[in-house]
């Protein structure tokens, strides 16, 4: 599960003062918070685990309680460490970006283009 998603959608609820029995639509939550639906697709499992939702199977998540209400949610997120795969996978991106894109080959010349043959 990517925290940082069920953090987002968290403080949009909570933004937005959305009452209890508001269906959270997926496709919306992606929007609402910039980011693509599947990332958006576990947190409302979690969040459901957790109290904050309802989950009906044939219409999806609606807010067990009005969002004001998850204080202790929103602490206990915000406690919370980021993902560690995705910490880790991040870091290994940037350290390989930043690698890449300082490293000249042997054949270059001092200007930065390949050296003419």
């Amino acid at each position: 599960m990517q925290t940082q998603v069920v953090r987002a959608i968290v403080a949009h609820a909570r933004r937005a003062r959305l009452p209890a029995g508001t269906h959270l639509a997926e496709s919306h939550l992606a929007g609402q918070i910039g980011t693509s639906w599947s990332p958006v697709n576990a947190a409302p499992r979690h969040l459901a685990r957790l109290g904050a939702l309802q989950h009906d199977p044939n219409r999806g998540y609606f807010l067990a309680v009005d969002a004001e209400a998850w204080t202790d949610i929103a602490e206990r997120m915000s406690s919370e460490p980021d993902d560690p795969l995705y910490l880790e996978i991040a870091a290994d991106r940037l350290a390989t970006s930043s690698r890449t894109r300082w490293a000249r080959p042997d054949s270059w010349s001092a200007t930065g283009s390949p050296a003419m043959s």
